[in-house]
């Protein structure tokens, strides 16, 4: 043995000598792991201030001052002008407007640069599939150039909420960097009942009777009182697709292929689409319809498809597809499986079409009498927003006047919205029967500006509408349709909507005017309790082709709107 050649002495107990080498090494391993695993240990869960994120940060971690998201652990404070070095992990949180794949967020450069990306692997956030890239930046440090690899994981949730952890090392990306982050990956959890939704919860949400796949994430609509919900689907590890999944109806003379068509003219941007719509029956004989996005309405529109069964007036499931080109044809199949499966029952969240429909024809008569004087009054009226939207900051301004100060005569007004980068307006007049009017407006889809000018001016007379898109190459459309009896013209939609919030007649369905459409669509009103802190009045506000829905609050006093919730925008009145 060794020790005899370095000593010259030959131990009396070899065994013993043994056993002791043995626990001396045991203990070095053991205190060498002790020490790597005190180096991973995560402190208690907090949160993320303004998100429903609760993340465990490494012990010993602070919260960056500059950036309550981030948490960063300084190897050397900042000394004769060289900035610091420090390790750092930032846990984002944040709603986009519709679900887009992780490989088509990284591919459009949102969140780091495309060029020469390195390959994308399967990866966990929580318990949400994810993925994960590595990607090599160089920084100034004094007069050196530093460069170090960061690790970026993402992924996104059934109803566009994206979560989004960047890990930055000190120099080399080593083995413990990347289990320090499959740890704190791991202890992410997103404290929001609407984004762990069961399959139960989800049928009867929507009223429907299906089976679910296993593999399918599920969120709840924006608002508990909207009949659907969304799944998101995974394919290799990777969520590609998703699904919003909505109880609709099909009130007067409207057909499936009707909500497809207003789909395309107000999300796409299209004319009558109608001849492009592809129809299958089930054994039953109820009609499945579905409609894709055409190349020519851009590549930026994540909603790429949509989908329509239709087994009676208040039996109707529409399903939107939100998917990349690359996963379209499987996105699609899950739909037409979904549709091909369903079974629907009558829910409490649509209420009888006959009864609601009465309803509406009986407030248009109302509000035929004596137009909007009776809710409005006689005096002028300014009102001023303010909104935060998914791209900002936005400000309304709304005004309204009786015409020649004569509020028998009819109203006329104007709104304007204002954000960084646009402005949006309004103008409009109302006779004093709330049947004849003009209204024009200027909106933007993407970067064109598109003008719109309608005209009834007769009370049983047609409506005649000029749509002009400002990019060069769409021609002007002009259409022109009769409404009917419970038709509601654009500037008194609101006078409607504050009858129905305040829980007088029941819920209401009217005709309304689709602005950017060849026509118009059906709009289902249903009053909500009134707000738990101000006890304003408040209606669930939802259009028969995309009922996502909306939640507005009133104001008695001059009867507008207090605040409006909704998807990814919320406005509230502040004082002029």
């Amino acid at each position: 043995m060794l020790i005899e050649v370095h000593t010259g002495f030959r131990p009396g107990r070899p065994a013993l000598l043994v056993v002791v080498a043995g626990v001396c090494l045991s203990a070095a391993l053991g205190l060498a792991w002790l020490q790597v695993q005190q180096s991973r240990a995560l402190a208690p869960e907090t949160e993320i201030p303004g998100t429903p994120l609760r993340v465990r940060a490494p012990r010993n971690w602070i919260r960056d001052p500059r950036d309550p998201a981030s948490f960063i652990l300084t190897a050397r404070d900042e000394f004769w002008g060289r900035p610091k070095i420090e390790r750092r992990v930032s846990f984002n949180y944040r709603r986009l407007p519709e679900f887009r794949s992780p490989m088509d967020i990284l591919r459009r450069g949102d969140l780091i640069d495309p060029r020469g990306m390195p390959e994308v692997t399967p990866a966990k956030i929580g318990k949400y599939d994810a993925v994960q890239v590595r990607q090599v930046e160089t920084f100034g440090y004094g007069r050196e150039r530093i460069s170090r690899e960061k690790v970026f994981r993402l992924t996104c949730l059934p109803r566009g909420h994206l979560i989004y952890v960047e890990y930055v090392p000190l120099t080399d990306l080593t083995l413990g960097d990347l289990a320090l982050l499959d740890d704190m990956c791991a202890a992410v959890r997103v404290d929001d009942p609407a984004m762990s939704l069961t399959p139960a919860q989800a049928a009867e949400r929507a009223g429907i009777r299906l089976s679910f796949d296993p593999a399918w994430q599920l969120a709840a609509a924006d608002f508990d009182e909207v009949a659907g919900f969304y799944l998101c689907g995974a394919e290799g590890g990777l969520p590609t697709w998703s699904l919003g999944v909505f109880r609709t109806w099909l009130a007067g003379a409207r057909t499936p292929d009707d909500l497809l068509a207003d789909v395309a003219s107000d999300r796409w941007l299209l004319g009558d689409e109608k001849r492009n719509i592809r129809e299958r029956s089930r054994a039953d004989g109820a009609r499945i319809v579905s409609l894709r996005r055409p190349p020519e309405a851009g590549a930026d529109e994540s909603l790429s498809s949509v989908w329509l069964l239709g087994c009676g007036a208040e039996l109707a499931l529409i399903v939107y597809v939100f998917s990349d080109a690359a996963s379209l044809e499987r996105a699609d199949a899950a739909a037409a499986k979904i549709l091909e499966q369903v079974e629907l029952r009558p829910i409490d969240a649509l209420p009888p079409l006959q009864a609601a429909d009465e309803v509406g024809r009986e407030l248009v008569r109302r509000l035929s009498q004596k137009g909007a004087l009776p809710r409005w009054g006689a005096r002028r009226t300014q009102v001023s927003y303010r909104g935060q939207t998914l791209q900002g900051a936005e400000s309304r301004i709304l005004r309204r006047t009786p015409l020649g100060r004569n509020a028998e005569r009819g109203y006329e007004g104007a709104a304007m919205a204002r954000s960084r980068d646009r402005e949006e307006a309004q103008r409009w007049s109302v006779d004093g029967r709330a049947e004849c009017y003009e209204f024009e407006a200027t909106y933007y889809y993407g970067s064109s500006p598109v003008h719109v000018r309608e005209r009834k001016v007769e009370a049983d007379g047609p409506v005649t509408r000029l749509i002009r898109i400002e990019d060069g190459e769409s021609p002007d459309r002009q259409f022109r349709f009769t409404p009917g009896p419970s038709f509601v013209s654009p500037a008194v939609e609101t006078v409607i909507e504050g009858w129905v919030a305040r829980a007088e007649h029941g819920a209401c369905l009217i005709e309304v005017s689709l602005l950017v459409g060849t026509g118009t669509a059906q709009r289902m009103l249903r009053p909500l309790p009134p707000d738990p802190q101000t006890h304003q009045p408040r209606v669930l506000v939802q259009t028969d082709y995309w009922p996502l829905g909306g939640v507005l609050a009133f104001d008695e006093d001059d009867g507008e709107t207090a605040y409006e919730v909704y998807p990814t925008s919320r406005y509230e009145r502040v004082e002029s």
